[in-house]
């Protein structure tokens, strides 16, 4: 039996690759635990007895007695559902229906209407998926972190499966000429998966590019506040500090685990649903994530702008061959078909009062240790900024998130504290408040500190300042900050400018400093030059002072020149 097993299954998932490589391991996991151990003599029993063992397997696994004096199967603690148990049944008739295909007379032993699996003895009430209002979905986002906010609002709005919310990349962001926003999901991601690779060798990995059927890659139009929503998560965890974008990420930022995180979904998502609380007659208000997705489907059914296939379509169901084009292509069909779902839900949420899908919330993620504190900073500061994310404290910013929010040096942000930005002394720490760095912010803007260059050069403030004015450059004073100020022009016509010197300096020395270097006056430095022996770099500095190259001073010094040899 064992043999004819695997003969089956490598045929059926690993030749002919009928399912998944998850699938694949699943399937022989549940016929060495489930039904190879119970039919080791089922080949040699006739018809009567082989169905009578099949029966009694059945019934067992129900709960109920063996029907078959003597036998050796009995009901054990677990009590499997209908649906497990027919999974079982169909493995073994998949089983013994290859056996016949490869020449063996074996009787139908699990054929028939009448063998089927039993429902568990003593099962409880089918659970029923509950019904998850816009309203309750909002009150459930205030009891989670702005990541998980995003996924709720994914599976509850597009009708996405878990996988396909955490499969997402930033590039399947898609936001059209006339600003309306578009998702192309298919992916999964979140947990690990198991594929095929070309060699036919399974493989595992965290990011899967297929989804769960062929339909289920497709186009979902965003209602807008979604696609704000999605926008300011982008701009606070996938942007660079210089404005570039990586679109290969995860659009789900990782919070811990690379490449999961639908675990840690699951657990916030029954926490927030038994915080909100539910019917009086259950005892915790369970919500599992395919309840959004079946709620989504729900909202669309009873739409009466939506069509039965565009809704199908939506939910990544496969329907006519005439609109798949629609997946790939945005066109005004695009427009005409698949926006009224999106507008759908935008007035749901209207009549339901939710104005803004980023609902405030005070929880935050744990994040992991490839995620450095600065950039945590800038994170919260942006999230705070949006109205997001809030503290549970006084509510203000401490100098690593404003230097976080300017893009500043943690150094200079305390030098600008409180005399340029109003702050307080909280203990140890001064701590402002956002509009402050924000009024900050725009009243420095197009402008530079003069001692923010100083920070990024080797030379000390004065010496930058002198060569500020002997450039000529003009600074400017803003009222109620202290400092001197330059035109980012100007600012980039300095740096440059110390650049220069700073080149300058590191190939050649002064003729002070060359006369010194080879125990002479500066009268013999110059007559050298003149014949040759040095030579004279073709720039000067700032002051106009001229300079020798750093090679001919060392090669002059190992030189032994007859004394009094002024060349």
């Amino acid at each position: 039996m064992a043999g004819l097993a695997f003969a089956w299954h490598h045929e059926y998932y690993e030749e002919l690759e009928n399912a998944g490589a998850d699938r694949s391991i699943e399937a022989w996991r549940d016929l060495e635990l489930h039904v190879l151990p119970y039919f080791a003599g089922l080949l040699e029993s006739d018809l009567d007895t082989g169905r009578s063992m099949v029966k009694d397997w059945l019934r067992t696994m129900s709960g109920r007695e063996a029907l078959t004096p003597g036998s050796t199967f009995r009901p054990g603690r677990t009590r499997y559902a209908r649906q497990t148990a027919s999974s079982y049944l169909w493995l073994l008739r998949q089983v013994l229906a290859h056996a016949r295909d490869l020449g063996y007379a074996i009787p139908h032993y699990a054929e028939g209407n009448g063998i089927h699996a039993l429902h568990p003895l003593g099962r409880t009430k089918k659970r029923r998926a509950p019904i998850v209002s816009v309203e309750v979905t909002a009150a459930m986002a205030g009891q989670l972190h702005v990541i998980h906010q995003s996924v709720l609002w994914l599976l509850r709005l597009c009708g996405l499966r878990i996988s396909e919310s955490y499969g997402l990349l930033v590039a399947n962001v898609v936001i059209d000429t006339d600003g309306d926003g578009f998702l192309v999901g298919g992916n999964q991601g979140g947990r690990r998966f198991r594929h095929r690779t070309d060699d036919g060798e399974v493989a595992e990995g965290t990011h899967k590019e297929s989804g769960k059927t062929d339909s289920a890659t497709r186009l979902v139009a965003l209602p807008a506040p979604l696609t704000a929503l999605l926008l300011t998560l982008i701009d606070a965890y996938h942007r660079a500090p210089d404005g570039s974008l990586d679109p290969t990420v995860r659009l789900i930022p990782t919070i811990r685990a690379e490449g999961g995180g639908q675990g840690g979904f699951r657990s916030a998502l029954r926490v927030a649903a038994e915080a909100v609380g539910g019917p009086e007659d259950e005892d915790s208000y369970r919500i599992v994530p395919h309840d959004l997705r079946k709620n989504f489907a729900t909202d669309l059914a009873w739409a009466e702008d939506v069509s039965g296939l565009v809704a199908r379509r939506a939910m990544g169901h496969r329907v006519g061959s005439d609109v798949f084009d629609l997946v790939y292509t945005l066109d005004s069909r695009l427009k005409e078909h698949l926006v009224p779902v999106a507008r759908q839900i935008e007035r749901e949420l209207s009549a339901a009062g939710v104005n803004s899908l980023m609902v405030p919330t005070t929880r935050r993620p744990v994040y992991g240790s490839e995620l450095d504190e600065s950039r945590v900073a800038a994170v919260d500061a942006h999230l705070e900024m949006a109205g997001w994310q809030r503290r549970d404290r006084d509510g203000l910013l401490d100098v690593k998130e404003v230097a976080a929010l300017l893009r500043r040096d943690v150094r200079t942000v305390r030098r600008l504290l409180p005399t340029s930005i109003p702050a307080v002394k909280v203990g140890h720490e001064w701590r402002c408040r956002a509009d402050d760095v924000l009024s900050f912010a725009s009243r420095s803007e197009g402008y530079q500190f003069l001692g923010d260059l100083v920070e990024g050069t080797s030379t000390d403030y004065y010496a930058v300042y002198r060569t500020m004015k002997r450039m000529g450059l003009t600074t400017k004073k803003v009222d109620g900050l202290r400092g001197t100020l330059l035109h980012d022009v100007d600012a980039e016509l300095l740096v440059a400018e110390l650049a220069r010197v700073d080149r300058l300096r590191a190939r050649s020395v002064t003729v002070v400093q060359a006369a010194a270097m080879l125990t002479t006056s500066t009268s013999v430095i110059y007559k050298w030059m003149e014949s040759g022996r040095l030579t004279l770099d073709a720039e000067r500095d700032t002051n106009g002072a001229r300079y020798i190259t750093r090679g001919r001073c060392g090669a002059q010094r190992r030189v032994d020149l007859p004394a009094g040899d002024l060349g």
